[in-house]
């Protein structure tokens, strides 16, 4: 079509009727692309996403495994029995307080 050269009105209408049917499916076509391409970034993104939390979470790992096997026994039992002193004297604090009433301060 494009080889024939349009002297008539109705063949130049012709041609740009075809021009422009054929301009509109590249414009299609394009915005196909862009989406499909759009789609695929999203998808990129998200991967390197879940990867970056997955290596951090390796490496939290591996951090915990090396703390406890690397781990001073003796450093580690003080430490329990300082806590669990805390905690004890805590629970004390608790059940005298919890018997405690506004009517005890007045008396």
């Amino acid at each position: 079509m494009l080889e024939t050269p349009a002297g008539t009105p109705s063949q130049k209408a012709e041609l740009r009727n075809s021009l422009n049917t054929t301009m509109r499916e590249f414009d299609n076509s394009l915005d196909n692309v862009l989406t499909v391409r759009a789609s695929v970034g999203a998808r990129l993104n998200e991967l390197d996403v879940v990867d970056a939390v997955g290596g951090n979470r390796m490496l939290n790992y591996e951090q915990t495994l090396s703390d406890l096997v690397d781990l001073d026994y003796a450093e580690a039992i003080s430490e329990y029995s300082l806590r669990q002193v805390g905690l004890q004297a805590a629970q004390k604090a608790f059940v005298d307080i919890k018997g405690l009433s506004l009517f005890d301060y007045l008396r």
